[in-house]
């Protein structure tokens, strides 16, 4: 595991050298909350439940061109959910889905207004989330790491100090990250997440 992390990491220390810009690239880091939505095809599935979650994160913003910028970005995060499932005749039983997944994101982010002191902007890209429970102590069955298409809406106001650019994002799993082999079928983690952006 901790060579995923590493590779994880390592793609978005890439990114970094883009800082020689006449526009210098601005740093921050970011807080939020997160709701997860789960769909899936399980027959043996009973309900799901999708509590609120939390995250944390670094960030770079990298000028592309004229109002485009390239944002890799690092968060971790908590996820809350999880499906109760049967086994006729014998038990029923708690399925946690991804309790915590490293993610790194590589957006794309066009910010309108540039030069103002407020800019709305939108975002688009794509994430890799690792999932980092491995073993659970409710039940020995782990969930797997999956890819994410991202969009989302935000504004951004500059301050004298600092930068503060909250985001409203939607991350769409593309992936199965069912590893539990009682279920004969698919899981894909989907996320909504408010997230609030420092940057300076």
């Amino acid at each position: 595991m901790l060579k995923k992390v590493i590779i994880v990491v390592g793609v978005l220390l890439i990114s970094l050298p883009y800082v020689g810009q006449e526009k210098k690239a601005t740093y921050g880091f970011s807080f939020g909350i997160n709701k997860t939505k789960l769909e899936h095809n399980l027959k043996n599935s009973l309900s799901n439940d999708s509590r609120v979650g939390f995250r944390l994160g670094v960030l770079a913003d990298l000028p592309l061109v004229k109002g485009l910028y390239f944002t890799p970005k690092a968060e971790l995060s908590f996820y809350r959910s999880s499906l109760e499932y049967t086994e006729p005749g014998k038990f029923n039983r708690d399925y946690v889905v991804l309790p915590t997944g490293l993610e790194g994101r590589l957006h794309l982010i066009y910010k309108f207004r540039e030069g103002k002191e407020l800019k709305p902007f939108i975002l688009g890209g794509a994430s890799y989330i690792l999932a980092l429970n491995g073993e659970l102590e409710t039940f020995e069955y782990s969930s797997g790491s999956t890819f994410t298409a991202d969009v989302g809406i935000g504004v951004e106001r500059k301050f004298e100090h600092f930068i503060f650019a909250p985001e409203f994002r939607y991350s769409h799993g593309l992936t199965n990250v069912n590893e539990n082999p009682l279920f004969n079928g698919d899981i894909f983690l989907h996320n909504f997440a408010v997230v609030l952006v420092l940057k300076g």
